[in-house]
């Protein structure tokens, strides 16, 4: 084994091919950071015991073999915090720690190469009308952990730099994806599965801003497990359109038009519940 390594502790990097796929670049950074203090700290007390990587190996090898409970607690202990879900969840312990005043989690994504920002308006005003959306149905404010993400494709015919900055300066986290359209999909399947694997159903909701029937199945999926999920959807009403727009009711909470939410004039909303969104 390799003196400078304590891969033997945890198995992060296989761990999270597999679940930390799709997460934020903020999150992941912290990840590796919090993982190198965690091995940092290690080395350090190692040296002031006079011991090194390899003697430590060999002494968790033998004392699991044994059963020892202390080293299996150690053991537990250096997985909840160097592997990538069992991280996420002890942040988000810690941040409602820190924050008791945190009673529901929202979490909003927005396939912006699906339903773009309306021609004629910018990116600010887009997003200020979602915001004020969201605050007249109880899904941001005091007390709730609100996250906007646009996931768009920087060389799509919707997406440009100048609006990727505009909404770099708004509360949108953007999310930059391949040239391949399946890719902006894929990341938000990623992003849900990581986030309804860290959240509690009871006090999450999920709002998806797309048309795209894809999505269905995991909508259909976080329905089902327990968590509040709408789609703000740009389906133009028609008979052709009918069983487009059924499928997806049937999968959610609740149906929203678009344009209800980011022009003036109200259409009134759409829902296959008459549940207000603010009870989930």
């Amino acid at each position: 084994m390799h003196s400078s390594s304590f891969q033997f502790i945890y198995r992060s990097n296989l761990l999270f091919q597999s679940t930390g796929k799709g997460a934020p670049l903020q999150l992941i950074t912290k990840f590796e950071s919090f993982r190198s203090m965690v091995e940092a700290t290690i080395e350090r007390i190692l040296r002031e015991l006079g011991l090194n990587w390899d003697l430590l190996h060999e002494s968790m090898r033998v004392l699991l073999e044994r059963g020892d409970c202390s080293a299996q607690s150690l053991r537990r202990t250096l997985d909840e915090f160097c592997t990538f879900l069992p991280f996420c969840r002890l942040m988000e312990q810690k941040c409602m720690e820190f924050n008791p005043s945190f009673s529901r989690h929202v979490r909003v994504l927005w396939d912006i190469e699906n339903i773009s920002i309306p021609k004629g308006m910018g990116p600010a005003d887009a997003v200020d009308q979602l915001v004020q959306f969201l605050d007249t149905n109880g899904l941001s404010g005091v007390g709730i952990d609100t996250r906007i993400s646009a996931f768009c494709r920087p060389t799509g015919s919707k997406f440009s730099q100048k609006i990727s900055g505009e909404l770099g300066k708004t509360r949108v986290e953007v999310i930059v994806c391949n040239s391949k359209k399946e890719d902006a999909d894929r990341k938000i399947v990623d992003r849900i599965d990581n986030e309804r694997a860290i959240l509690v159903p009871s006090k999450t909701s999920f709002i998806l801003i797309s048309s795209d029937r894809d999505f269905c199945r995991v909508m259909s999926s976080l329905k089902n497990a327990g968590f509040y999920c709408a789609v703000i959807h740009h389906i133009p009403a028609s008979p052709a359109n009918e069983s487009w727009l059924q499928a997806i009711k049937l999968c959610c909470n609740k149906v929203l038009f678009w344009e209800d939410i980011v022009k003036p004039a109200l259409r009134g909303l759409e829902g296959s519940s008459d549940t207000d969104m603010a009870d989930k």
